[in-house]
């Protein structure tokens, strides 16, 4: 071969396919010569389907050749170019991209998806509908993938393919024998459509097409792959702490009244971990229509999170009752729930009472002899002194600095960061009576840790971005103003509670005023004194909020309606004025 390649003329190029097959020494010696001495314009190309450990890896011109795996193979996307699947490409953007997703790029995949698609009556339909489930798809899955591998790697496939997840212990479980991880790693090693998800290897995933069911007529044992997988794979995962994992494998089996029972149990820890939308996301999965008692807790919780406090108050009452009627071993877990989510909508409503009855809690802490009562201790009095520091920022009250301090120190110690960013949110606005520089300063810090953690598109974040934007509208940063603004609207999203949008309404007028535009921010201002009248006690920005009333209507020549304004007001306001 070297010497007819010596008397080409042009380019050319050697393509040795299939190399995984090369297991020969004298053929491997011969072929790291050939590749050593082609002329200048030779090139190759060395196809396998795992990385080589042939002896010619360790040579020198391996150094310098690109190596081309499969996340660089597959297809990211596939556009109208791609003239081999023209029935494909001429289908809408978003069609293409479900039939990108569903194969994970993999271009044997689309190019069966391509093929199914001949005569097909509604193209558009079937490439939408399209994951890897079709059964020119799974059949070829079954004769090209399982078929080919051992007994114990067929059972290993089959068993835990179903699952979002999979390390060596697990698979041991599912499969009842040692020695799966040493499995998964090789079924990596070659590209056997398992990714390892952490650098150190010890959790894989399938691709989606593996997770698809095998075609109508196959072997039992590949028709219905992994049928015992979720519910033994929740209660894998339950053993080992990982509440929201077992949640989701317990909702697979279908097994809905345990999933709500877990999912009541554990919506306080996983909120405190910084995973509330994993709650969210785990409610959502229920049927729709689906009333068990459990999830009034749950319920709650997202109420409250979206500012609709009536609602959360009806769904807490429900769950306080289910708490006191549940087995000994539940209650307390329940109870430390239930007076979290009381503190918190407390706090919503600028309810002091309230919150002061449920922080009693601080001088008597859930606490017991176990680990478990120990952490949830702490939690809840990391908890109250957010929620007695908050609610004491919004009525002005001196304490609500020292309570956010201790909150936030707490929360760091015990490894909380969700709290600490919630306690450090509430710092800044209780710091309005220091220095611009103090307020922007923990603003900005809550901000980065939040945005560290990935929670800077969250509501915790919001009293810090409005905060922010208040500082910047009080000197004149009207556009940096804006921006903190519309970002702060961005993390409420659909959140109508009255304390949140009462800040919301005051800065949008101020920075109307600041521009001259009066009569809009005299709009603004009113609908924030409105947000006032829905509190339970009087915001510590009122009288800021009452100011702005009257200096607009001044501005706009109300006499009258300014007069009118003061005389409305309690003495002891009235009298500022």
């Amino acid at each position: 071969m070297l010497s007819e390649l010596a008397g080409q003329d042009g380019r050319v190029i050697v393509v040795i396919d299939d190399l995984h097959e090369l297991n020969s020494p004298d053929a491997l010696t011969e072929l790291s010569r050939l590749l050593t001495s082609l002329p200048g314009n030779g090139h190759a190309i060395l196809a396998t389907r795992h990385d080589p450990s042939w002896a010619c890896t360790s040579c020198a011109w391996q150094a310098s050749y690109p190596r081309f795996g499969r996340r660089t193979c597959a297809f990211p996307s596939v556009r109208p170019a791609n003239c081999s699947m023209p029935r494909v490409s001429r289908c809408p953007t978003t069609a293409r991209r479900g039939c990108t997703s569903g194969t994970e790029g993999w271009a044997a995949g689309l190019r069966l998806a391509a093929l199914s698609l001949a005569g097909h009556p509604d193209p558009e339909r079937f490439v939408t509908e399209f994951s890897g489930s079709d059964r020119t798809v799974a059949e070829y899955l079954v004769a090209e993938m399982l078929e080919r591998q051992p007994g114990d790697v067929q059972d290993l496939l089959l068993r835990t393919c179903p699952l979002d997840r999979v390390n060596g212990e697990l698979a041991d479980r599912l499969t009842g024998r040692a020695g799966s991880e040493r499995i998964l790693l090789e079924l990596e090693d070659a590209n056997a459509f398992v990714v390892s998800l952490d650098p150190g290897r010890t959790w894989f995933r399938y691709h989606q097409p593996v997770r698809r069911p095998a075609p109508a007529g196959a072997a039992p044992q590949v028709a219905r792959p992994g049928a015992d997988a979720a519910p033994a794979a929740a209660e894998w995962f339950s053993g080992h702490g990982q509440a929201a994992d077992a949640i989701r494998h317990t909702q697979a089996a279908g097994d809905w009244p345990d999933a709500a029972r877990l999912l009541a149990d554990h919506s306080f820890g996983l909120t405190m971990a910084g995973q509330a939308q994993t709650v969210h996301a785990l409610l959502r999965a229920f049927p729709r229509g689906a009333d068990y008692p459990e999830l009034a807790l749950v319920h709650a919780g997202r109420n409250l999170a979206r500012g609709h406090l009536d609602e959360a108050a009806a769904h807490l009452a429900v769950a306080e009752a289910h708490a006191e009627a549940a087995s000994a071993d539940r209650r307390r877990r329940l109870r430390v729930a239930v007076a979290s989510l009381k503190l918190s909508l407390a706090t919503r409503r600028g309810h002091l009472a309230g919150v002061t009855e449920q922080a009693r809690l601080l001088d008597s802490p859930v606490t017991g002899q176990s680990d478990e009562d120990i952490a949830l201790g702490s939690d809840l009095r990391a908890v109250a002194l957010m929620n007695l520091g908050t609610v004491e920022a919004s009525l002005g009250l001196a304490d609500a600095e020292r309570h956010l301090h201790e909150g936030a120190a707490l929360a760091r110690k015990i490894g909380r960061p969700y709290l600490e960013v919630r306690c450090l949110a509430q710092l800044g606005f209780a710091a309005q009576v220091r220095p611009f520089a103090t307020t922007r300063r923990r603003c900005r810090e809550a901000i980065a840790l939040a945005e560290r953690h990935g929670w800077g598109a969250e509501w915790i974040i919001a009293p810090a971005l409005i905060t922010l934007a208040a500082a910047m509208a009080w000197t004149g940063e009207f556009d940096e103003g804006e921006r903190w603004l519309e970002r702060t609207e961005r993390t409420l999203g659909a959140d109508t509670g009255p304390d949140m949008g009462l800040l919301v309404d005051m800065v949008r007028g101020m920075l109307l005023a600041g521009r001259g535009d009066h009569q809009k921010a005299l709009e603004q201002f009113s609908a924030a004194e409105r947000r006032q009248s829905q509190l339970a006690g009087p915001h510590a920005l009122a009288s800021q909020v009452t100011g702005w009333v009257l200096a607009m209507q001044a501005r706009l020549g109300m006499r009258a309606e300014a007069r009118a304004t003061i005389a409305a007001l309690p003495d002891d306001r009235g009298r500022l004025w």
